[in-house]
């Protein structure tokens, strides 16, 4: 039943990406969008490799100088931790206050930026000569709504908080610089979380259905859906349900082993895909390569 509902409602969101039309009125239409987007999958089978890793509540993952880094979340749990390319734990580099709900995380110009959900606070660390993060009284910048995902882009950082729009802010003070309708066809699509930049587009994932959006940033075009249902069917007999998970105060649900977190490694351009509570990551060719 559970894997009938998913595969249910990833076709629903495929063909859809809708919203209520009520909301669809505050989200102005860049110039027209196609009205068909392409759809792919990733599968296991697909995959270049298969990276072991210790399951966390994954709100952020990527590549940096040979590194992989990854935010963690949840109350009580937040944090980065820097993997090596293998997957394996090197370290943990912070730890967020009980308090604070750690989301996105982005690196641009030997800082990293981490988000917090909805404390409306990044806190921001100078990245050492050893990859590690300068974790003692961090700096903290200061934005409206909820904080979900981020990446670098074009000298400044690209943020989305769940709804339908995008935006790109100033690293140095998170100023808003510009907003991002995002667009499948003529609808906006919400649920944008976590984010990775790939030349002019942005991957990211949906929260819920198990699919990601290649996105032109140039005009919040959707112009690629990828179905990584595929991928958490494999995942899902290996998934914790016991202590070993991680989840909120009322228990483990759907949306704690959801696909969440890409990254890219511009060297042997390729992504590499993960989710909450997963053991796993798969690395994949860039989708986007043939597309250029």
């Amino acid at each position: 039943m559970l894997a009938a509902c998913e595969a249910a409602r990833v076709a629903f969101a495929l063909a859809l990406f809708a919203i209520p039309a009520a909301q669809a009125a505050d989200v102005e239409a860049p110039t027209q969008c196609p009205a068909q987007v392409d759809s792919i999958a990733l599968t296991p089978q697909s995959a270049v490799r298969e990276l072991n890793k210790a399951p966390r509540y994954t709100q952020g993952l990527l590549v940096h100088d040979g590194r992989l880094y990854e935010s963690a979340g949840m109350f009580g749990h937040s944090g980065v931790y820097a993997l090596a390319m293998d997957g394996k734990d090197l370290s943990r580099l912070t730890t967020l206050d009980d308090s604070r709900f750690g989301e996105g995380l982005a690196i641009l110009d030997g800082k990293a930026y981490n988000l917090t959900w909805r404390s409306q606070q990044a806190y921001v660390y100078d990245i050492q000569a050893d990859g590690n993060f300068e974790a003692t009284d961090p700096a903290t910048l200061s934005y409206d709504g909820e904080g979900w995902g981020l990446t670098p882009y074009d000298g400044q950082l690209l943020l989305s908080d769940g709804t339908a729009t995008m935006r790109l802010v100033d690293p140095s003070d998170f100023s808003v610089t510009r907003e991002i309708a995002v667009l499948a066809g003529k609808r906006p699509v919400t649920g944008l979380n976590e984010l990775e930049a790939v030349g002019d587009h942005v991957l990211a994932n949906l929260y819920g259905p198990p699919i990601i959006l290649a996105i032109d940033v140039g005009t919040g075009c959707v112009t690629l859906a990828i179905d990584g249902s595929p991928l958490a069917k494999a995942v899902r007999p290996v998934l914790s349900t016991g202590p070993d998970a991680i989840c909120g105060s009322f228990g483990c649900t759907a949306g704690d082993y959801v696909l969440n977190g890409i990254a890219y490694e511009a060297e042997r351009d390729e992504i590499y895909v993960t989710g909450k509570n997963w053991p796993t990551i798969y690395v994949f060719a860039n989708p986007l390569a043939s597309r250029r």
